[in-house]
């Protein structure tokens, strides 16, 4: 079945296949047929198209040839018309610039003749004098040549040449007006004497008709070219200048004025300043002449034309627009000076305001001035307030004058006449000061005591001044309100100008000299005793809208007086305090030097409240005399006892000196304060009222003559008058503490140190208490209380030499230039050293540092306080160039650097004790420092400073006054036993240093000049070593341990008594077991072998 398919199907493509290809066969024969018939058209239509195909080719080549020879002639034709519109062009445009050139040469031409023709008629115009045709001519000229004709006009030479003859022309022109001006006004100026300096002023006007005609033509020229206006300026300045500001201000003047000449003629005095201005009337009268002169001859020559406009201006108004409000200046001014200083002569003053209105009406009428201006007679027209104007200030003037006089030229005045010698008054004076007097007397009847003024001496000035203020108010209450009011208040400024001007002006006469003050005092005084009534007597009669008192000016008036006097006193205070410097504090008087010193001193301060009892007993009120002496005497005397008090330990005979030189101020007290023109004074009462501490004064004289038993009889268990002045009182010791505590809000106990030494008796629980229950400081109150630190305060350690040092300055008493002592002290040793310094610079302190570390090495701690000579960039580069630490203690606590404090205590009572018989501490410091670091110290024991400092003894002090030998470690002992073993064996006795032979040979000493010499031989008398330690055990146990017999036992320092010296330790002061033990130690036991070495 399978091959059937298969063979079927087979057989079915085999036929498909025949009939394609019969197909194909079919098609291929369609398509060749096909072919040949296209070829066949082609061939054709080829054969019909090749002939016209040639045709139109040579159509095409003819029609070329055609073009390019139509193109070819045209471009022919067209070249040659082009050649020929060329030429034709240029030829055209040439006869164009031709045609123009010479239009404008006939333009130019022209012009050139209209201008040549206008300058020959301004020429013959101005030979004619008719100089407005002449200056019309220029002026076309000038706009013609203005005018542009071409564009480059420039660069034709002609009208360049044209321009600038026409600028000369005119400059011509103008120069010839100012000729033809000058001949028609004439001014001549002359001096007639170089000594007077008299001066003649002529100025003539040419009047007649020919000289008005020509002077017509120049004005109008003037006009035209615009000068007018600056040529009426300059003739005003000159007519302002040397007519009419003479003619105003200068009352000499003479004025001529000649109308039929036309001539005005002024003569004055260039300069004059004892000129004072004219008067009104003279000056309306003259004023109005001139201008009338001038108005007739040229000034109104051209005022309206005849048809009613006006072509030219008012030569009045130029020159009233050019001078008038200068003018206006002059008169009034002349018119304040004339206005009157009295009510009489106010009245004759109103023709001059009549006058005025008069003027003013005139001279708006001739223009001279605008009739808007009004300045004149507004001014005039406040006559009343001018007036017052002007009285006030000549009162002023007149007050500052007075006040700009010397004022020592003075007049007695007293209670019953208070203004001295007043002028007599007029028997027409209404309101003068008899009337014053009767209208206090019918108001108000007071005491003969009330306001009473003492009797003095005041300036002469300041009597006038009072009058001036006596004369202004009087003429006050007789004038107008408005005037009334204003000499009142020029009498207020009248005292607020002595207020100012006076303290100013005398200054330093005022503060050099005690009578002028005392002179300006009482002119003070008295002018305030006149201003608590002044205003009242005339209150009356003044306007009621004003307070009419004077009594607000009463305090200023009497503390200026005051003040300048206080000042005065203060001046004498000085004075006398540089006088008692020189007692120099009365310290040892017993000594002649001192005591002439200080005698001199007193007398000089006695002398001077001679002097000024001399210019102010007469001077001065007697109360407020004795007042200001009393005042210099107590603060003299206050001195003197402050001085005296402090002093401790004062001998009889110093007491004895103290109390004669106390007498001599005792004995002349009293004559201060008599006076021979007051009785009943009584001088004791007047002394203990006006010298407070004159009984602590007298109280002082006693006890210094005084024995023992008298001043215990006045001291009476402090009931007695000695007790009653030296004994502080509740109240003084409260007020103290309040003050001390004001100062910067100390305690107690601080408050306690700073009052002790001057108040007596005062216990440190009185001034608590006082201060617990009167000391209320609100500051206090509210103060902040800070959080005390956790940290527990811990000293810093000093375990061996130069660990730390301390630093600080001492003041002292000025010696050779230098004021300080530089102080350091090695807190582990207490070795002490320093300098005397001339200032406590940060440089000098550096040096001195520097100075000590080279000497001693440099410390690993420099302590000191925080100040500025501590604190600066020298010291630290110091310390830091030493890799030493600076610190500084807490402010205000002295006790952070307390061995050094301690040592500067010591060294203050050491030197008290030395300056009473020396002054020269700074040669006796290195005597000083010798002693202390040579002495036992408590907190040093059983060593000196000098051997902890340098762990070893000095050899030049006694050993018993170093250490106990017993205490005496091994080492020590065996250094003193071996000291000679320094001296080297092979050396001979020659060859030995001169400390060495001296020490084997005598006893050593040193001198206060550091020189070491023998003084005493040995003592022959030998003690064996054993012997001599005994004796220095048992001065172990002696009370006051191993201390020699001229010193004594303190808190941290042996001081030596008042005897101590350098001879003493050297010479009388040497112990013997001191001399037994170095003969038995350092010679006689070695002596054998020391003369064994001395052989070898």
């Amino acid at each position: 079945m399978a091959s059937f398919v298969t063979e079927v199907l087979s057989s079915a493509g085999k036929l498909e296949t025949q009939e394609i290809q019969g197909k194909i066969e079919v098609l291929n024969k369609k398509l060749t047929d096909m072919k040949m018939q296209v070829h066949d058209s082609i061939h054709q239509q080829y054969v019909n198209f090749l002939p016209r195909l040639k045709t139109a080719q040579t159509l095409s080549d003819n029609v070329g040839s055609l073009s390019k020879e139509m193109t070819e002639v045209a471009d022919k034709i067209e070249n040659e018309i082009k050649s020929q519109l060329n030429m034709s062009t240029g030829v055209f445009q040439t006869l164009n610039t031709q045609y123009q050139e010479a239009s404008e040469v006939l333009v130019v031409l022209d012009k050139i003749v209209q201008i040549q023709n206008t300058l020959e008629s301004a020429t013959l115009a101005n030979k004619s004098k008719d100089f407005a045709k002449a200056a019309e001519a220029l002026l076309e000229i000038q706009v013609s040549l203005s005018k542009p004709i071409t564009e480059d006009d420039g660069e034709i030479k002609i009208l360049s040449a044209l321009h600038e003859e026409s600028c000369v022309q005119k400059e011509k022109f103008l120069f010839d007006l100012g000729d033809q001006w000058k001949e028609l006004i004439v001014w001549d100026v002359s001096k007639v004497s170089e000594k007077t300096g008299e001066i003649i002023c002529k100025l003539k006007l040419e009047k007649d008709a020919d000289s008005l005609e020509s002077l017509r033509g120049i004005v109008m020229a003037m006009h035209k070219f615009g000068i007018l206006e600056s040529k009426m300026k300059h003739f005003g300045n000159q007519l302002l200048t040397y007519i009419l500001n003479p003619l105003i201000t200068d009352s000499d003047c003479k004025v001529a004025i000649s109308p039929n000449s036309s001539t005005i003629q002024v003569r004055y005095i260039s300069g004059n300043k004892q000129s004072t201005y004219q008067n009104p009337k003279e000056v309306f009268s003259n004023f109005g002449n001139i201008l009338h002169l001038l108005n007739d001859c040229f000034l109104k020559l051209f005022n309206v034309d005849t048809g009613g406009k006006q072509r030219y201006p008012n030569l009045m108004e130029l020159l009233g627009g050019a001078i008038s409000s200068k003018v206006l200046e002059l008169i009034k001014e002349c018119l304040k000076a004339a206005i009157p200083t009295n009510n009489s002569e106010l009245e004759s003053f109103k023709d001059i305001v009549l006058m005025t209105d008069t003027v003013h009406c005139k001279w708006v009428e001739i223009h001279f001035i605008p009739p808007s201006n009004n300045v004149l007679v507004d001014f005039i027209q406040n006559i009343n307030v001018l007036f017052a104007n002007k009285k006030c200030q000549a009162i002023l003037e007149r007050a500052r004058k007075l006040m700009t006089t010397e004022i020592h030229n003075t007049v007695k005045v007293s209670s019953d006449r208070p203004l001295g010698e007043l002028p007599p008054l007029g028997p027409d004076s209404g309101g003068g000061k008899k009337k014053r007097k009767l209208d206090l007397a019918n108001e108000v009847h007071l005491s003969s005591n009330t306001f009473r003024l003492p009797e003095c001496h005041i300036s002469v000035c300041v009597q006038e001044l009072m009058n001036v203020a006596y004369d202004t108010l009087t003429e006050a209450t007789e004038s107008s309100e408005q005037c009334a009011i204003q000499l009142f208040f020029a009498v207020r400024n009248m005292f607020e100008l002595f207020c100012s001007v006076i303290p100013t002006f005398h200054r330093d006469s005022l503060l050099k000299f005690p009578q002028l003050s005392a002179i300006f005092h009482n002119n003070c005084m008295f002018i305030a005793h006149h201003l608590m009534t002044l205003g009242h007597q005339f209150s009356k009669n003044l306007p009621t809208n004003i307070s009419s008192t004077f009594v607000d000016l009463v305090p200023k008036v009497r503390k200026l007086g005051a003040e300048h006097f206080l000042q005065q006193l203060a001046q004498q205070k000085k004075i006398m305090t540089v006088y008692l410097e020189g007692a120099k504090g009365f310290v040892n008087v017993s000594d002649e030097q001192v005591y002439f010193d200080a005698e001199k001193s007193i007398k000089q301060t006695l002398f001077q409240f001679q002097h000024l009892q001399k210019v102010w007993q007469e001077v001065l009120p007697g109360s407020i005399y004795r007042k200001a002496v009393g005042t210099l005497m107590n603060g003299v005397i206050s001195d003197i006892v402050a001085s005296i008090v402090i002093l401790e330990d004062i001998s009889s005979d110093d007491a004895k000196h103290l109390g004669s030189l106390l007498t001599l101020i005792q004995d002349k007290a009293g004559g201060l304060f008599e006076a021979s023109d007051e009785e009943g004074i009584n001088v004791k009462v007047e002394l203990q009222r006006n010298v407070p501490k004159w009984l602590r004064f007298g109280e002082l004289i006693s006890i210094l003559n005084a024995s023992l038993l008298e001043i215990a009889d006045r001291w009476a268990d402090g009931k007695g008058p000695l007790a009653n002045e030296f004994s502080a009182t509740e109240e003084d010791l409260i007020n103290l503490v309040k003050k001390n505590h004001a100062l910067d809000h100390r305690k107690s106990h601080s408050i306690y140190e700073s009052i002790r030494r001057f108040v007596f008796p005062v216990v440190r629980e009185n001034v608590k208490l006082l201060f617990d229950l009167y000391v209320d400081c609100d500051q206090c109150k509210s103060a902040i209380s800070l959080p005390k630190t956790e940290r527990t305060r811990r000293p810093i350690p000093s375990t061996y030499p130069n660990s730390r040092w301390q630093i600080d300055l001492k003041k002292m008493p000025p010696h050779k230039g230098f004021q300080y002592i530089c102080n350091i002290v090695d807190c582990f040793s207490r070795f002490a050293f320093g300098q005397a310094c001339k200032t406590k610079s940060a440089t000098e302190i550096s040096k001195v540092v520097l100075s000590y570390i080279y000497l001693y090495g440099a410390p690993r701690i420099l302590q000191s306080d925080n100040g500025k000579e501590f604190r600066n960039s020298n010291l630290k580069e110091v310390v830091d160039q030493f890799d030493t630490v600076q610190m500084h203690g807490r402010p205000y606590h002295p006790q952070s650097q307390g061995r050094v404090e301690r040592f500067n205590r010591t060294l203050t009572e050491y030197f008290r004790i030395k300056m009473s018989e020396r002054s020269n501490w700074s040669d006796q410091l290195p005597e000083f420092y010798y002693a202390y670091n040579n002495r036992l110290n408590k907190a040093t024991r059983p060593k000196t400073p000098y051997q902890l400092f340098f762990t070893r003894p000095n050899f030049a002090v006694p050993l018993d006054d170093q250490v106990p030998y017993a205490s005496l470690t091994k080492e020590e002992r065996d250094f003193l036993e071996h000291a000679e073993l320094d001296v080297d064996e092979n050396e001979s006795e020659e060859e030995l240093p001169e400390v060495i032979v001296d020490v084997r040979h005598s006893s050593l000493t040193e001198a206060s000049d550091g020189n070491q010499i023998a003084s005493t031989h040995h003592n022959e008398e030998e003690l064996t070593l054993h012997e001599a330690m005994n004796i220095l055990d048992d001065g172990v146990n002696e009370e006051n341990g191993n201390l020699p017999p001229d010193c004594t036992q303190e808190d941290d320092f042996v001081v030596p008594k008042p005897s101590f010296s350098q001879t003493a330790i050297l010479q009388e002061n040497v112990s013997p077991y001191y001399k037994q033990m170095y003969q038995r130690k350092f010679y006689n036991e070695q002596n054998k072998e020391n003369v064994q070495v001395h052989q070898q």
